[in-house]
């Protein structure tokens, strides 16, 4: 039995572990990507050199070829099935006397992966000046920063122009970000925030811009004509509201009584 499980729309940086039900497969514990198959563990059995499960993964570039697998397989798969932009996992799941057991309740019901994710993810504090080539592969990665991440959204699915941000304000709140910070017991050290979200891509933009955002209580204003992406901290106030400042008596003014 094979199947194909699509885990990101997007080339990924790589994809590690697995879950099949409730079961962790380890990369390089569990799992030998090297030859495609899972060799220790629950499910690492086997019968005259063959193995019960078989796995290959593919991330999604640009020269990815077609799964060598499923091609051999079937007639309709063909080398022209290549999935460039796709991160997908293939599943080869195989039943003789020794894994018999093994799928006395079919095959896992749940197959999950551990991915790390989008890999081209410009970073302006790599650019000899902040903003000046979003589009250069030399200055994108992944990254867990969340200011990063918005503002790759933001490009990316909310049209949001490259000349519409403010690349300076974007590389403050990134080191912001990335800064450590001790933990709560004070035994480690972590970056103040970071995100790791796995969204749909069917889903409305701009929720998952704010579900980004809520992983650095982060917000996004337009001001000038440009966007910023504010991290969550305190920001000492510019100036005090005085009558000397707004330049005509302060009236307050209480709510009406609803009665």
């Amino acid at each position: 039995l094979h199947i194909v499980d699509v885990v990101a729309g997007h080339q990924v940086e790589d994809i590690t572990d697995l879950y099949y039900d409730e079961d962790l497969l380890v990369s390089s514990t569990h799992i030998d990507w090297g030859n495609n198959r899972v060799s220790a563990g629950k499910y690492a059995i086997t019968k005259d050199g063959e193995y019960a499960v078989k796995v290959w993964k593919h991330l999604g570039t640009s020269t990815q070829t077609a799964n060598s697998e499923l091609v051999a397989k079937y007639s309709d798969w063909t080398s022209s099935h290549r999935g460039r932009g796709l991160a997908y996992v293939v599943h080869r799941f195989t039943r003789f006397s020794t894994s018999e057991e093994l799928w006395s309740q079919g095959p896992p019901q749940t197959r999950r992966a551990k991915v790390k994710g989008k890999n081209d993810i410009y970073d302006p504090r790599l650019d000899s000046s902040p903003g000046n080539d979003p589009t250069n592969a030399s200055y994108q990665a992944w990254t867990d920063n969340p200011i990063l991440i918005a503002v790759d959204w933001m490009r990316w699915k909310c049209d949001v122009e490259d000349d519409e941000i403010d690349w300076d304000s974007v590389v403050e709140e990134a080191n912001y970000c990335d800064e450590t910070v001790d933990t709560p017991d004070g035994t480690d050290a972590e970056k103040r925030y970071t995100c790791n979200y796995a969204g749909s891509l069917g889903a409305d933009r701009y929720a998952t811009l704010e579900a980004i955002l809520s992983s650095c209580v982060g917000r996004r204003v337009y001001e000038s004509g440009k966007y910023k992406i504010l991290a969550g901290r305190y920001r000492a106030p510019d100036v005090t509201l005085t009558e000397s400042v707004i330049g005509k008596p302060v009236v307050e003014q209480p709510r009406a009584c609803k009665r």
